[in-house]
């Protein structure tokens, strides 16, 4: 095996279970998301080259997986709106996922987020991103990302004032 491949293999082993958790909110169906996670690390591999000029390799690879979720969003075969895959991961296929399982309904309430709240909301929260990283990771000023946390959350409060109320 060459020093890529264990390369590789490494990054997959360290990241794989956050870019896999990112890939499936992102994309609200767990096997869009297994197909997204797979093209991301494809990627990575295809720009292993460049990673001496990567300062933090988690942000690039997680700017990578966003990047890709949203290429996947945007073909015709992805139109359709699945519902958030939050509700099938108690079942026997994904009892390995750990993610949101005692918080479904704030899983659900972040699904209800415009894409661009969404995404800081993720960055910030589940995955312990500063806002200067998020900004890195989605190409946009530190203040837009401010922004967006504090739009993600009002919005999050609203709809979960919602759903306590109904």
């Amino acid at each position: 095996m060459g020093d890529n491949e264990q390369l590789l293999r490494k990054l997959m082993n360290e990241y794989g279970d956050d870019i896999l958790r990112l890939c499936i909110i992102y994309m609200n169906d767990y096997h869009t998301a297994e197909d997204a996670w797979q093209e991301t690390f494809i990627r990575v591999y295809k720009n292993l080259n460049r990673l001496s000029e990567i300062s933090s390799i988690k942000p690039w690879i997680c700017r990578i997986a966003i990047n890709t979720c949203r290429t996947l969003q945007r073909k015709t075969a992805y139109r359709r709106y699945n519902e958030l895959i939050i509700d099938d991961i108690t079942g026997e296929t994904h009892s390995n996922i750990t993610l949101c399982e005692n918080h479904l309904s704030m899983c659900k309430a972040i699904d209800q987020l415009s894409l661009k709240l969404k995404e800081v909301i993720i960055l910030h929260y589940l995955h312990d991103f500063s806002v200067k990283e998020i900004s890195s990771i989605l190409g946009i000023g530190t203040g837009t990302v401010l922004v967006r946390l504090q739009r993600g959350r009002e919005k999050l409060k609203e709809i979960l004032k919602e759903d306590c109320a109904s």
